[in-house]
């Protein structure tokens, strides 16, 4: 492909870019590369700038150290120069219009004060000058008859700070002839993305702005143009939800500043096209795995600045920065101003082709560029030679038989696009669109054999093959164990006492008669009478223990007690009884329930005794029925692609209880629940209960039991504490499958 006629004149100075301190003399192939192009370099040519002058000498004047004269000398009156600085690596570069070297030789070493070598570059509309230095330093012009004089040295007011992040403009030398430059609007407005932009519209395309972040803030200066009153103002933005806040115009000087204060992470980019200059603030975000992120640029930077360029001129550019190999089409046509400033060229590029409606594919290291309509028709005229093709290919017929997969699953797939049709083919285009078959591809399955039935073009067979190898595979198994300990610890200690006293009468008064309960006063009141030899006797029958005046005896099953008595008093008798119980008990149940299933198929394990309990039917009859009080292991694995094993699992522990009052069994239940990834052979901890019962009991008699010492008469005591802890473990193993996948082959 052709490109404009600066590309076959010029050869532009790569050293504009590069960090090399080496002399540019004798590097020509080095620097050859189109890194700035002259003929369209966005410079300010004055309109009163008419008559092309020769350069017909450079002569170098030492004033010190580090100041420099280079005299300049025409064959008339020297044109109005315009130049710009760059910080890395320092250079001046001083763009002559109207101008035509004369010079011998393009390059030339200096080797005064600040200045290393000087390089000459012209062609019909100007002449540039590339003065290497050793640093960056401040630069004057003032003209002298037919002679410019460049001075190189002093203050740095039109160099840029180094510290802040800058974009390189065209910069005015101090004291030249200028355009007035005027700023004519100041707008925001909201992207698509959620973007702000601020939009800046220049009278002139050529105004020099200086565009740097400064800490937080991203600032602009409109330099040698003041901002009119009726832009010097604040913007509130906050409400368009962008990471813009606040946008502050006022004027420095001579000069506008723009500050726009964003908030948040943000990124920006700033880029000119003809008179309007769009200052684009984007937030970062951090966004989902499962959220499509946007194209991520990673191309090596670079900074163009063109007024009027033209379209090709900027591809091939780019073509010759990336080495990559571009074609562009005989449609791609036009001009282009822009400015940007360290920008990925793939950035630089995709920005350049959406400007102008254009769109690229990639095959290799071939880039191909052309309008997105042009290429979006030659891509459809593809599809449609290809659908042709595929209506002229002879139909063949292959049995499949599947090993492990299920036909009619196979048979899904294939089919699971709209319209699809599992044994019918069509002659329309889109009768199986979705699917794997061609429009006139049929499928059916032999559900005794297990095999598929396809009759299709072999390109479709093929595919399907690949699809069936790639499913038909033994699904992996996985042995999940599950473990359940349930210890218990308890220990009780009692003690009691029992006493009484009986008398049928008192101080040799037999109306006044002593016992525990009123029951036993009427057994002494009326004895059954008797003789014995001769002499009256009476007999006494006493209920127990309605004797006791004190009954607070040990309750425990097998509980040690020893009883006291004192019979020798006349009619009276006084019995006493102590009793104490210590129990300690310590229990351990371990049950393991395993169970082995494929890969996402539910598996359920149990063990146990089912109860009968009676239950109303709407006749009023009563029913038996049957109730579970089991050991189960219920599970649901997944196996993951790097060997683990997800469990969807519900562990029962239930066993049958004590008695209800009514008469009914009760069940003692434990249950888990829960979802867990595991690796294959670990064992993990579900879950678990403990519980810590303590329990400490007195029952007295009031006030007696109080006494001290003798209070032991009236009291019973018990301690009790009992522990019982339940924990839940699982193991997964996966399951080696020591049969080889086999790849499905047409039947014999």
């Amino acid at each position: 492909m052709k490109f404009g006629k600066a590309f076959r004149t010029f050869e532009i100075v790569q050293a504009l870019r590069s960090d090399k301190n080496k002399s540019i003399v004798g590097k020509i192939n080095y620097l050859s590369v189109q890194l700035a192009l002259v003929s369209a370099c966005a410079v300010v040519v004055p309109a009163y700038a008419a008559e092309q002058v020769l350069l017909t000498g450079i002569n170098t004047v030492p004033l010190s150290n580090s100041e420099t004269e280079l005299h300049i000398a025409f064959n008339g009156v020297p044109p109005n120069p315009q130049a710009y600085q760059l910080d890395k690596p320092a250079r001046l570069v001083v763009d002559l219009p109207h101008a035509k070297s004369g010079l011998a030789s393009r390059y030339q070493d200096l080797g005064s004060g600040n200045a290393r070598s000087l390089a000459v570059v012209d062609n019909a509309e100007r002449t540039r000058l590339v003065v290497n230095l050793n640093q960056a330093s401040g630069y004057s012009t003032r003209v002298e008859g037919n002679t410019l004089v460049l001075k190189i040295g002093g203050s740095r007011e039109s160099v840029p700070n180094a510290s802040t992040s800058t974009t390189t403009v065209m910069t005015p030398i101090a004291g030249s002839r200028q355009v007035a430059n005027e700023v004519t609007n100041v707008d925001f407005r909201r992207g698509g993305s959620g973007e702000g932009n601020v939009l800046i519209e220049l009278n002139n395309p050529n105004s020099p702005v200086d565009v740097q972040q400064q800490g937080t803030k991203i600032i602009a200066r409109f330099l040698g143009t003041k901002l009119p009153e009726r832009l010097r103002r604040r913007l509130d933005v906050n409400d368009f939800a962008t990471p813009i806040k606040t946008i502050d115009a006022y004027n420095e000087g001579n000069n506008g500043v723009l500050v726009i204060q964003p908030q948040g992470d943000f990124e920006y980019l700033s880029y000119q096209a003809d008179n309007k200059l769009t200052i684009s603030v984007k937030p970062i975000v951090q966004l989902r795995p499962s959220v499509i992120k946007p194209v991520e640029y990673s191309g090596q930077k670079l900074s163009l600045n063109f007024q009027d360029i033209e379209v090709r001129s900027v591809l091939q550019l780019i073509a010759d920065f990336t080495g990559l190999n571009l074609v562009a089409s005989d449609t791609v046509s036009g001009k282009i101003t822009i400015r940007l400033q360290n920008v990925p060229w793939d950035q630089a590029l995709d920005i350049v082709l959406k400007s102008k409606g254009l769109d690229k594919r990639k095959n290799g290291n071939v880039i191909m560029v052309a309008p997105a309509a042009e290429l979006a028709a030659r891509e459809k005229l593809e599809i449609q030679n290809n659908r042709q093709v595929e209506q002229l290919a002879p139909l063949t017929t292959q049995y499949l038989q599947l090993n492990y997969a299920k036909a009619d699953d196979i048979l899904t797939l294939i089919t699971s696009g709209k319209n699809g049709t599992s044994n019918v083919g069509s002659s329309d285009s889109d009768t199986n669109v979705g699917s794997l078959l061609s429009s006139r591809g049929t499928v059916s399955i032999d559900v005794r054999t297990n095999t598929l039935i396809i009759q299709d073009t072999a390109l479709t067979i093929d595919k399907i093959r690949d699809l069936i190898t790639r499913l038909d595979v033994p699904v992996k198994q996985v042995m999940i164990e599950a473990r359940i300990v349930r210890a218990s610890d308890s220990f009780s200690k009692e003690l009691g006492v029992q006493w009484g006293v009986l008398s049928h009468g008192v101080a040799s008064r037999p109306n006044l008669l002593v016992g525990g309960k009123e029951t036993t006063l009427f057994d002494l009141r009326d004895p059954t009478l008797s003789t014995v030899n001769g002499q009256p006797s009476a007999k006494y029958t006493i209920t127990r223990p309605d004797n006791l005046s004190v009954d607070l005896a040990a309750t425990g099953t097998g509980a040690s007690s020893i009883a006291l008595g004192i019979m020798s008093i006349s009619d009276i008798m006084l019995d006493l009884t102590l009793s104490a119980l210590q129990a300690d008990g310590k229990g351990e149940v371990i049950a393991t329930p395993k169970v082995l299933t494929l890969d996402k198929q539910k598996a359920r394990v149990a063990a146990g005794t089912q109860i009968p309990y009676q239950q109303s039917t709407s006749s009023g009859a009563t029913s038996v029925s049957f109730i579970n009080a089991e050991l189960s292991l219920e599970v649901t694995p997944n196996i993951t692609p790097d060997g683990r094993v997800q469990m969807d699992l519900l562990v029962n522990a239930d066993s049958p209880g004590d008695a209800a009052p009514n008469g009914q069994l009760t069940i003692n239940t434990n249950r888990l629940q829960t979802n867990v990834l595991v690796d294959d052979g670990q064992t993990v901890v579900l879950g678990g209960i403990f519980q810590n019962q303590i329990s400490n009991s007195t029952t007295k008699v009031p006030f007696l039991g109080d006494l001290p010492y003798l209070g032991r008469l009236f009291k019973h005591t018990l301690q009790s504490n009992n522990k019982q802890e339940m924990l839940i473990f699982v193991t997964p193993r996966l399951v080696n499958n020591s049969s080889k996948n086999q790849s499905p082959k047409p039947a014999q």
